[in-house]
């Protein structure tokens, strides 16, 4: 059942995160192993006496009090070089796969899929978790054991997916070294359940956050339903291939078998991403062990930023073996413009502010120890989101 937000306004599961503002990261349904809390039919469901407030709202990316997406605050270790737009890093470079069947399945580059199958032979992960794509480019969340699977799975997907629903089959299964690639919010979250004490079994196998760059993701209905499919007359099961980089260019397969290549603004599809994602700050994944993305690269390849020392051994190995070729970053300054964009868009509206100013009209009442009050988001209505160009999920 869907929980009534006027029904249960004073309920400390707050409104934003029971529809408008969830972003399908998934951490919620993964701590709280009830039968009554997942997803259905792409929208958050559960059943209201199942959940356990202070822990699954805890771990939500939106609005924990410390780590949100909206004031991320990732921890700085010895060496690391802070960067107010990037976060902290010890390297930044481009990087690009050797291996031509990871470049036929990856996205750009195949330097994600590159570093997992260099963690699994090296013994540092044993499992991943990972979106897949269901005909018609529906993501399912699935865990990948084998380094066939790793690559059966690779390439980028552009719907909500709760990734993180996943982590506890994992645990089930007895895998003991876990990577987990996800978006911004997806990393927030893995550093919230690593962080607390109350979900232990979790943080035991968790060895390796790797983070995609994120300006926003798409709502499937709006973005292929009702955009490509109504409005384009694009099937989604013809769809080939997705590139996002500055411009979104979709890839066709024709009734005549040959590929028709659509490209569209990013603006012009800006009124499909999800309501969650417009007050986030964080392009880069500031909080994985190794960041991954395109913009800043040449053409082919990916721009790599290592965090951690974890992530830094990962890719000198997988140099190391020519799996991956490493070189210098092309153009930094423009990396850390789109980063300033997300940091500094005001929602809704054209012109940039700080984002002080941004997260001022979203954020209710002081910073306190409550979890019923701090950071919470202000609720957001249907006619107020749509005013801010947005189709969220209805």
């Amino acid at each position: 059942m869907y929980l009534d937000i006027e029904k249960h306004a004073d309920s400390r599961l707050v409104k934003p995160v029971a529809r408008e503002c969830c972003v399908y990261c998934g951490a919620c349904v993964s701590v709280n192993p009830s039968p009554g809390v997942g997803f259905k039919n792409g929208e958050l469901v559960f059943d209201e006496e199942s959940i356990v407030f202070d822990k699954d709202l805890q771990v939500c990316p939106v609005i924990n009090a410390t780590h949100s997406t909206t004031y991320p605050k990732p921890p700085v270790a010895e060496g690391q070089t802070v960067d107010e737009l990037l976060g902290p890093y010890l390297e930044i470079c481009s990087t690009k796969s050797t291996d031509e069947n990871v470049l036929k399945k990856a996205q750009i580059g195949g330097t994600v899929t590159s570093l997992l199958l260099q963690g699994m032979k090296d013994g540092v992960i044993d499992s991943a978790l990972l979106v897949d794509k269901e005909k018609g480019w529906i993501g399912k969340p699935r865990l990948a054991t084998t380094p066939q699977e790793i690559l059966e799975f690779a390439g980028t997907k552009l719907s909500e997916a709760s990734v993180l629903t996943c982590w506890r089959d994992a645990i089930k299964a007895g895998y003991k070294k876990l990577a987990i690639v996800g978006m911004p919010c997806v990393t927030i979250a893995e550093h919230l359940i690593d962080s607390s004490p109350d979900f232990a079994e979790f943080s035991d196998v968790h060895k390796l956050k790797i983070g995609i760059f994120c300006m926003e993701a798409f709502n499937y209905r709006g973005l292929f339903t009702e955009f490509l499919k109504d409005n384009q007359k694009i099937k989604p099961s013809n769809i080939q291939k997705v590139d996002v980089k500055g411009k979104m260019i979709i890839h066709e397969i024709t009734v005549e078998d040959k590929i028709a290549v659509h490209t569209y603004s990013l603006k012009e599809l800006h009124k499909y991403s999800l309501l969650g994602c417009l007050p986030c700050h964080d392009y880069t994944a500031e909080y994985a062990d190794i960041s991954i993305g395109s913009v800043g690269s040449e053409d082919g390849w990916n721009t790599t930023i290592v965090r951690t020392q974890l992530g830094k051994k990962l890719l000198d190995s997988a140099v190391a073996s020519g799996l991956l070729v490493k070189k210098e970053l092309k153009d930094l300054a423009h990396l850390r413009n789109v980063a300033a964009l997300k940091k500094k868009l005001k929602i809704g509206e054209k012109t940039r502010e700080p984002a002080s100013k941004v997260t001022s009209d979203w954020i209710a009442g002081p910073a306190v120890e409550d979890y019923t009050y701090t950071g919470m988001l202000k609720p957001i209505l249907k006619d107020q989101a749509k005013e801010k160009g947005s189709q969220v999920m209805w």
